[in-house]
């Protein structure tokens, strides 16, 4: 009798994966950790064996329920959010307008610039206040659906900046409004900005040919 070939039996393994969505910042428990099986040809040294080799590490991005654990998604062992920032650096966290967070596409180890918005005398002015600013934590859009997040707050992002970009940040927060924009990571350029007004969009002999017309 013609016997059917079988199919090699796929050999499997446990990892160290996510037991519930985990947000960037959150330092890992043993409640919030749940092995996770998966095909032993997936294998790669940057997963976990063990729950001991990742508790009390600090998430750097977000990880979904059910994914396996990866150490590019967490801060270094025995580190602390004070060990992302250099020596001239201060850790410190915006609170934006959703449409600020260019799409919530932002991840941990972008680098942004940060434009900001106000009104003088009834009309509006815009400046690049600061350049080139790491991101540390940031809520990606694929963690807006997360049951984890209801009820917080997805708006805000983490930053490492010097004293002076920090108390420019705090008063811009306060008085107007800010905008990220998303920098390729490895530029390194930071061109002088001047700032622009309304009349620079609209300039005065463009309104005057506009009501000639």
């Amino acid at each position: 009798a013609f016997l059917a070939q079988q199919a090699p039996k796929v050999v499997q393994m446990q990892v160290v994966g996510a037991g519930q969505d985990i947000m960037p910042g959150t330092r890992l428990t043993y409640s919030s950790l749940h092995y996770v099986t998966i095909p032993q040809d997936y294998y790669s040294a940057d997963l976990f064996a063990k729950n001991n080799l990742v508790i009390g590490r600090i998430a750097r991005s977000f990880v979904p329920k059910g994914e396996p654990l990866r150490a590019t998604s967490l801060l270094p062992a025995n580190s602390s959010l004070s060990q992302q920032v250099e020596t001239h650096e201060r850790a410190m966290t915006l609170k934006l307008d959703e449409e600020a967070l260019v799409d919530h596409g932002i991840a941990s180890g972008d680098k942004v610039d940060i434009l900001f918005t106000a009104v003088k005398d009834g009309k509006k002015y815009t400046k690049t206040i600061c350049q080139n600013i790491q991101v540390i934590f940031a809520v990606p859009k694929e963690a807006l659906k997360s049951r984890s997040l209801q009820g917080q707050d997805a708006a805000h992002i983490t930053l490492a900046v010097t004293p002076e970009q920090g108390e420019v940040l705090a008063q811009a927060e306060e008085t107007g409004h800010i905008k990220l924009l998303l920098r390729n990571r490895l530029s390194r350029m930071e061109p002088r900005s001047y700032g622009v007004g309304e009349d620079d969009l609209l300039p005065q002999k463009a309104l005057q040919k506009a009501l000639v017309e």
